[in-house]
């Protein structure tokens, strides 16, 4: 039974980092904003004494936000791979219009331009 509840956690885990991914579109994010959920959830669970073995708990917790962050990586690359040869039909890749608000956004605050998504290049009228 407790194999159980660990898989569905993981399982859920694993969709909430994709929903997470296509929303704050940063891995890093995924992994830091999943991670503090399930810490939140084991220090209340801790509290309430349900939790005794507490390191091996921590242990659980950053695997699950390793795996997020493993399954928000596998998302962006299949998003950019939509994006290089799909192009304009596709409806999950971000479009040029968001590159032209963080282009915008960029030069306001001053930060050097780094290009949005990590694993490819897109061909933007911005370079």
């Amino acid at each position: 039974m407790n194999f159980l509840i660990i898989l569905a956690i993981f399982v859920a885990t694993i969709l909430l980092a994709i929903v997470l991914e296509r929303v704050f579109n940063s891995p890093i994010l995924v992994t830091i904003t999943i991670f503090a959920i399930y810490l939140i959830i084991l220090a209340v669970l801790s509290i309430i004494g349900s939790v005794t073995d507490l390191p091996i708990a921590i242990l659980i917790v950053t695997l699950l936000a390793i795996g997020a962050y493993i399954t928000a990586v596998i998302v962006r690359f299949i998003r950019c791979i939509c994006n290089r040869f799909l192009g304009s039909c596709c409806t999950m890749c971000p479009n040029e219009q968001d590159d032209d608000i963080d282009f915008a956004l960029n030069k306001t605050i001053g930060n050097q331009i780094t290009d949005r998504n990590e694993f490819c290049k897109h061909k933007s009228k911005l370079e």
